[in-house]
């Protein structure tokens, strides 16, 4: 008897260390819950998830209070961590002081430009957000398209939906992060609450990227809803996205890379820079590069790389590497009046959609280079290396370079080619200069008078000719003119 109690203390004091090291051993169906208020609560999976990532936090006494409407600030608050917003703006509300604990979520939030203040040069931080809002700043974060169908007409309360939301509320629930009550209601004004808030984040960013590292497993895999990758460093392989991919701002000036990746949705670039978004052996849908602060972002496909549309928003460099699949097919530029985008591949169709757009195509060929009307101001600089097959225009502009066209259709006045193409087409009634020369277009080709001897002064000047169509293998003389 007195041998076996011997071993009790020592019996004990093993179990004692290893349930210590090892607390699971002793409660292995404990759930971990970060608030006391929760635990019944229909939303406490992605409030314990926030809450895990540090995304988001309760109040001093332990409680979340979900049914608590959430303010302007906290809202602003989770979409930036969520989307790893970092750059800020001037601040001039007349209620928001730089002690407040939500002056920098507010600066981030005007500098990304999903809000803004009221007339009367408040922004209301603590006021409660209604369903209606929280759904127009989410359209200005995701840029969800529009839908043709009037979802938003099926709710019941239609009619108590304002115009200025009923785009942004159409858009959010056709793309499936908000949705109606069980009565077929909207409630538009009605204030939202920290629970519901927090899951429409949550549906919108999906799963969350936002620690360096390379994601993805052996084989493809397929994720269901969004991916957000919300800083630089990060490579993600061998998925299947079912919904959008978000690369935020939060990536900064850094890289991510994409490799053997499919996005059934479109594919928003907010972050990068010359490091780069590199996209190997992928298919993307569709690229919008809109950057909020403007800085430049570069994209390189790579591999058996395809991507349908990339609409560039931004300045930004795209480019084609390495590449056995079709890369960037269709470009369309509609970035701000000066901002510079450079292009080096093969692209199917090339639109500029603004005006005061500098294109540098530094190598490879553009198969349809296309400028829509009131694109006026638009300089085309072609490398050596850079050809366009078909250049057609509808407004003022001027190309550069040692560059070759091969056809070009002049359909606007202004139009000023450096070099000769190969063959040019002026509209009726449209004067261009080509490679120094005036031509005209005109239905009834008159050819130029051919003066015996030219003065020396007008031999200096400007020819002009009136054509309908004129074919430039070389730099004609008058004489060749007829």
């Amino acid at each position: 008897m007195r041998k076996i109690r011997s071993w009790q203390p020592i019996l004990l004091i093993v179990f004692l260390l290893f349930s210590s090291c090892f607390p699971a051993l002793a409660s292995n169906t404990e759930t971990k819950t970060y608030f006391s208020d929760i635990q019944e609560h229909w939303a406490l999976e992605s409030i314990d998830k926030w809450a895990d990532r540090g995304l988001t936090q309760g109040y001093p006494d332990g409680t979340f209070q979900p049914g608590k409407s959430v303010t302007r600030a906290e809202f602003m608050t989770w979409a930036n961590k969520a989307f790893g917003y970092t750059q800020t703006a001037p601040l001039n509300f007349t209620d928001v002081s730089k002690k407040d604990w939500f002056a920098l979520e507010v600066a981030k939030a005007l500098a990304v430009g999903y809000i803004s203040g009221y007339p009367d040069g408040t922004v209301k931080p603590n006021n409660s957000l209604s369903r209606q809002e929280v759904a127009v700043i989410l359209a200005n974060i995701l840029e969800p398209q529009d839908t043709v169908a009037n979802l938003a007409g099926k709710f019941t309360d239609n009619a108590d939906i304002p115009a200025w939301s009923r785009s942004a509320i159409n858009a959010i629930v056709n793309s499936g992060y908000m949705k109606g009550y069980p009565d077929g209601t909207f409630k538009p004004a009605q204030p939202m609450t920290r629970a519901e808030a927090l899951t429409v984040l949550d549906n919108a960013v999906g799963v969350l990227y936002d620690k360096a590292g390379t994601y993805g497993e052996d084989k493809v895999t397929t994720i269901t809803g969004n991916v957000t990758i919300s800083t630089s460093g990060i490579t993600l392989q061998n998925t299947i996205i079912d919904g959008n991919l978000y690369l935020t701002e939060g990536i900064g000036t850094g890289n991510a890379t994409l490799k053997n990746v499919r996005v059934k949705g479109a594919t928003k670039v907010a972050g990068g820079g010359d490091n780069s978004i590199i996209i190997i052996d992928s298919d993307l849908g569709s690229i919008t590069v809109n950057v909020p602060d403007n800085h430049r972002v570069r994209l390189v496909a790579e591999g058996t790389t395809s991507i349908g549309t990339t609409n560039i928003k931004t300045p930004a460099i795209i480019e084609e590497g390495e590449l056995t699949g079709t890369g960037f097919n269709d470009v369309i530029l509609q970035v701000a009046p000066g901002a510079t985008v450079r292009l080096l591949g093969d692209f199917r169709d090339v639109n500029v959609e603004t005006p005061e757009v500098q294109l540098d195509i530094q190598k490879g060929t553009v198969q349809n280079l296309t400028l829509a009307p009131a694109t006026q101001g638009t300089t085309i600089n072609l490398a050596s290396d850079a050809n366009i097959e078909t250049f057609t225009t509808h407004s003022a502009a001027n190309v550069t370079g040692d560059g070759t066209i091969q056809t070009a259709n002049i359909n606007a006045a202004g139009v000023i080619l450096e070099k000769e193409p190969a063959k040019a087409n002026v509209a009726e009634g449209v004067q261009a200069t080509i490679a120094g020369e005036i031509v005209e277009g005109a239905e009834v080709f008159e050819p130029p008078a051919t003066p015996d001897k030219p003065d020396e002064d007008e031999e200096d000047k400007p020819r002009r000719v009136r054509v309908s169509a004129i074919s430039v293998t070389g730099v004609a003389t008058k004489s060749e003119k007829h």
